[in-house]
């Protein structure tokens, strides 16, 4: 099958939704289709220096990108809408995957192709892009509207038709991590941490307002024994925690590394944190703490590291408290510092979390969700999809 992904992202970059949308293109082309990456040429937020783009983003190129010019006459619905779409066009798609509303309203509703919609966040934001939003799932041509967690589809169900195909897709980490995990000793050994014999806790991720870093702070104040990892940021504020923190031997701001080193991070670690608050802030301010799926839980559970995160409802999604992983509430930093400690003492139960998360996580690969998207469309399954 010909599958187009039609996408705004910034690729390369440091944000989620372009290493969301470069794991999706992968794991459709392992499950044997032909898929394009169509996306706009962006000016500016682009990563620079980079000249392996797959590399980037530590996956394979099975998948061909097409970077569209941007007319200085660009208007978003008419550039997204239809000049982006009417492009994608020339690889004759037979499906199109998109988390544009523009792209989805082009796509249904003017150039009548079989398309899926996903959403991690309400999906307009004013009552012309709502108009547009029910344009889209009143059109025969979706297929199916996707929903990274439980909680957002609760919330656009009651907007739908009952014939609106309504698909939860939790976000998913690779296959690979699982098949080829590297040992602590070798990752620290590839990191420079060979010699260090202070437990390991590891972030990774932005350092946006309600990621917990202020927390993580905390944390290395009360536990001296342990070395806390940051792992990723915007240079201003990996400077500015830095600063802060200054005083403290035991917490190191790494910065951005390319999501291609994040598992070297992870299979470093003792323990991994995951410190959300009350509100998230994503790219662009807005609060994601209702709908979140992290790609990070994913990758954190991917490698069967005991993970402490906070009570957010939608975490709990897939995280459950003295099972597969500890939850405290963020605003309770005591109740943290225990928990370190709890793991650092009872090694049988930290390491029975690790095993539980690694067994559940085995549903969440990339390659999964691809194929569980598909399949619930009536589209080709793996075995079918290349003759």
């Amino acid at each position: 099958m010909n599958i187009c992904y039609i996408a705004d992202s910034f690729v390369p970059s440091r944000t989620a939704n372009s290493i969301h949308v470069m794991k999706m293109c992968q794991a459709y082309a392992s499950l044997g289709h032909r898929v394009t990456l169509v996306l706009p040429n962006w000016y500016d937020g682009i990563e620079p220096g980079v000249e392996d783009v797959y590399a980037f983003y530590g996956v394979r190129p099975e998948f061909t990108i097409r970077k569209i010019p941007i007319p200085r006459w660009r208007s978003s619905t008419l550039y997204f809408g239809v000049f982006l779409p009417l492009v994608a066009l020339l690889s004759r798609p037979t499906l199109v995957h998109t988390r544009s509303l523009s792209v989805a309203w082009g796509m249904t509703n003017l150039f009548r192709i079989s398309t899926m919609f996903e959403i991690h966040h309400i999906p307009y934001q004013n009552q012309r892009q709502q108009a547009f939003f029910e344009r889209v799932i009143d059109s025969r041509y979706l297929r199916a509207l996707i929903t990274i967690t439980h909680a957002l589809a609760d919330h656009v169900r009651p907007l739908l038709r009952k014939e609106v195909r309504l698909i939860v897709a939790p976000d998913g980490v690779d296959a690979m991590w699982l098949q080829q995990p590297l040992s602590p000793a070798d990752a620290r050994a590839k990191l420079g941490l060979s010699n260090e014999t202070r437990r390991i806790a590891v972030y990774t991720g932005n350092l946006y307002r309600g990621r917990g870093v202020e927390l993580i702070i905390e944390l290395a104040r009360h536990l001296e024994d342990h070395l806390f990892l940051v792992v990723g940021g915007q240079e201003a504020d990996v400077a500015r925690y830095r600063e802060q923190a200054s005083e403290l031997p035991n917490l190191r701001f790494v910065g951005f590394v390319p999501p291609a080193w994040v598992p070297s991070y992870l299979y470093a670690a003792d323990v991994l944190l995951m410190p959300h608050g009350h509100t998230v802030e994503a790219v662009g301010g807005s609060d994601i703490s209702t709908f979140t799926s992290p790609i990070k839980m994913f990758e954190y559970m991917a490698v069967g590291r005991p993970i402490v995160a906070s009570t957010l409802p939608v975490l709990q999604e897939v995280l459950q408290d003295g099972i597969n992983a500890l939850l405290i509430p963020y605003d309770q930093p005591l109740r943290w510092v225990e928990a370190l400690k709890r793991l650092q003492k009872d090694v049988q139960f930290a390491s029975g979390l690790g095993r539980q998360v690694l067994l559940d996580v085995k549903q969440y690969t990339w390659e999964n969700r691809a194929q569980r998207l598909l399949k619930q469309i009536g589209c080709c399954p793996r075995e079918e999809a290349r003759q």
